[in-house]
């Protein structure tokens, strides 16, 4: 190559003067299209009824139609800020150059007022701050970190809150730990919580496990379904709401859709049901008795290391105060009925220390079949009763004053939809952009979907609720999509 050749032109370079010819010329092209009859007769006859009567328009020597101002007397103006040049408001390039204004010369701040600030410098749009405000709420930059999440009021109560139902028949359980605990040798070691909750009458059950195999948590389970045979649901967190926990979280809740897990709760006709990933907060039924349970845990054990059988025998100790809490207010008087508790709900009675016994020692061999026994067995169905009916009066009704939904406007999710999903770093230039494949949820409850199936560029789906999407724009999907299932793995 000879080095004495010119260096090659760069034909998508273009000089400063080629810039500003060629945006002047667009101005005029733009003046003479949508402002014929003023550009033609170069302002000497303007009708009342054109838009440009009012701002006193005049054709300036660089054939530009300018507005007079009452600023002609200032010295410390331009003369393109005394006499700005006119332009309309519903033309697309009037629009490509306030976005441009906006973006390279606001760098996307300062809102209407500044951007107007910098356009009137030069330019007098008509109906300006309309436009510019309009031309702002589709940038898509300042779109992306001026979303709102999606929201929803919140739904009523499912059926299995609020309905007449035998205890434990849907459970939710729970993981916590791990626990310290001391060996035979006087080793410590850990040791798991699961906790099980009912989700009618708020009781609970603890249950250790010294590690977090299947094996282990099927014993643990196996327990619990032998001391409350009438378990038919079981709800849980999604193993991947525990991302940023211990690893041994992550394990367990992958024992819950492990093959032998399976097989064991389909003898078992058990169904289990998992609330959406990354929704901590639909777990509230269990989540908020976990912290009931560690508290008073925290207190009782502070920096001791019990061994295994005394945390156990703590625990039990625990569940026994935590299942005699009161349900309902709390009377001052002395003279008022005592609040209602789960125990009364469980076992048809107050929950003491010992067990209630019946005294049989003055009944004869020959009326034990008829007369007390069966009175005994007809006291015992009131009491439980009467305790149920107290459950449906004061325990719900509590419910519906305490649980108060703030009226708020639904965000309007479809499948096509462009979002931004969640992220835990501060700055939303990072968040991955997603899109809505299908809406699900809501079966249990009032019927509205609050979960989405997204799928990120990567090419992979999630299941996400739609608290953690951040709506963009609605755009059709090229192809239909199926809902994959809700606890698909990641």
């Amino acid at each position: 190559m000879n080095s004495g050749r010119d260096p090659p032109i760069n034909l998508l370079t273009i000089s400063t003067e080629e810039f500003v010819l060629s945006r002047d010329d667009l101005i005029r092209r733009i003046q003479q299209r949508r402002f014929p009859i003023e550009y033609s007769s170069e302002c000497q006859s303007v009708p009342k009824t054109s838009s440009l009567f009012k701002y006193s328009p005049f054709f300036s020597e660089d054939r530009f139609i300018r507005s007079r101002t009452r600023l002609e007397r200032a010295e410390s103006f331009t003369y393109d800020e005394i006499y700005p040049i006119l332009l309309p408001s519903d033309e697309p390039a009037v629009k490509l150059l306030i976005l441009n204004i906006h973006a390279r010369e606001c760098l996307h701040s300062g809102g209407i007022v500044g951007t107007l600030h910098n356009l009137r410098r030069r330019y007098l749009v008509l109906k300006a701050r309309r436009l510019t405000k309009e031309v702002i709420a589709k940038c898509t930059t300042c779109r992306r970190f001026k979303a709102v999440p999606g929201q929803m009021e919140s739904p009523c109560l499912p059926a299995f809150r609020v309905d007449h139902d035998i205890p434990w028949s849907t459970t939710a359980v729970d993981f916590a730990g791990p626990l310290a605990y001391k060996d035979e040798n006087g080793k410590t070691r850990k040791v798991y919580l699961l906790l099980y909750t009912c989700c009618l009458i708020r009781a609970v059950h603890l249950e250790l496990c010294l590690d977090m195999t299947t094996f282990e948590f099927l014993l643990a389970f196996r327990r619990f379904v032998n001391r409350f045979p009438t378990v038919v649901r079981m709800l849980s967190d999604n193993g991947l709401t525990f991302k940023r926990a211990a690893r041994e979280f992550r394990i367990m809740f992958r024992h819950l859709q492990s093959p032998d897990v399976n097989s064991w709760l389909n003898s078992k006709e058990i169904t289990w049901s998992f609330i959406t990933e990354k929704s901590p907060w639909r777990g509230g039924v269990h989540e908020r008795l976990i912290q009931v349970v560690k508290r008073p845990l925290r207190k009782v054990l502070r920096r001791k290391v019990p061994f295994f059988r005394e945390l156990e025998t703590i625990l039990t100790d625990i569940e026994a105060m935590v299942n005699s809490r009161p349900l309902t207010p709390v009377s001052t008087t002395p003279d008022d009925i005592r609040a209602l508790t789960p125990a009364d709900l469980m076992f048809g009675y107050r929950a003491t220390t010992r067990l209630p016994t019946v005294d049989l020692k003055e009944v004869r061999r020959e009326d034990s079949n008829a007369v007390i026994l069966l009175q005994r067995h007809v006291y015992l169905q009131n009491i439980l009763s009467a305790y149920w009916k107290r459950f449906r009066s004061e325990y719900l009704q509590q419910l519906r004053s305490m649980h108060t939904r703030n009226p708020c406007k639904s965000t309007e999710f479809a499948p096509g939809d462009v979002c931004l999903l969640f992220d835990e770093s501060p700055n939303r230039a990072t968040w991955p952009l997603c899109r809505i494949m299908s809406l699900y949820g809501g079966d249990s409850t009032d019927g509205k979907k609050r979960s989405c199936v997204i799928r990120c560029a990567n090419g992979k789906t999630y299941n996400r609720p739609i608290q953690l999407l951040y709506k963009l724009e609605s755009a059709p999907i090229d192809e239909p999509s199926q809902r994959p299932a809700e606890n698909a793995s990641q």
